[in-house]
């Protein structure tokens, strides 16, 4: 994992793992099963979101999240070395976890930690556009119908990014 080889051989075959795809990680079987549990308790309004610490509302949008990125597991050279799965790894039950589409999509495929770090300057970028688009909003007429549209418009876009300042900070 520190570039150090014990074999040109296993050097050669970390090399050799080919490029990240994530389809596959996407349709494995627990992968899909983790998916449609976690959709049936969160229609039922019973499931827990463990990044949030909170029951997931009904009318949120769930994404199952790899914990540990399945770009990351790809590219592991420790479990090159031992010979294991990437997709099979990744879709542990360890490993999956439903949250908020917010907190998912904002992480991506960073590591748990790399995506702490990041988070709180994430959070103050997002408050940043808000302020502007607030302001842009105070300052925006409203006497013509495209004008309310576009006021109307420029609101939603406030609502939406006021819900993810919330459930980032959550």
């Amino acid at each position: 994992r520190n570039g150090v080889w014990a074999t040109a051989t296993e050097q050669q075959r970390y090399e050799q793992r080919g490029e990240y795809d994530s389809t596959p990680y996407h349709q494995h079987a627990n992968y899909i099963t983790t998916g449609q549990q976690d959709k049936t308790q969160h229609t039922a309004g019973t499931l827990h979101d463990p990044y949030r610490n909170t029951v997931m509302d009904v009318h949120e949008q769930r994404n199952l999240d790899h914990v540990i990125s399945a770009k990351e597991i790809h590219d592991d050279a420790g479990r090159v070395l031992a010979e294991l799965s990437g997709v099979e790894l990744a879709n542990q039950n360890s490993n999956l976890q439903s949250t908020h589409e917010t907190v998912n999509k904002s992480k991506k495929q960073a590591p748990i930690n790399e995506y702490l770090q990041k988070l709180p300057g994430l959070i103050t970028s997002h408050e940043t556009t808000l302020t502007k688009d607030r302001e842009r909003l105070a300052a925006l007429p409203r006497e013509t119908p495209q004008q309310q549209n576009k006021a109307r418009e420029l609101e939603d876009k406030i609502r939406k990014t006021e819900s993810k300042i919330t459930e980032l900070k959550a």
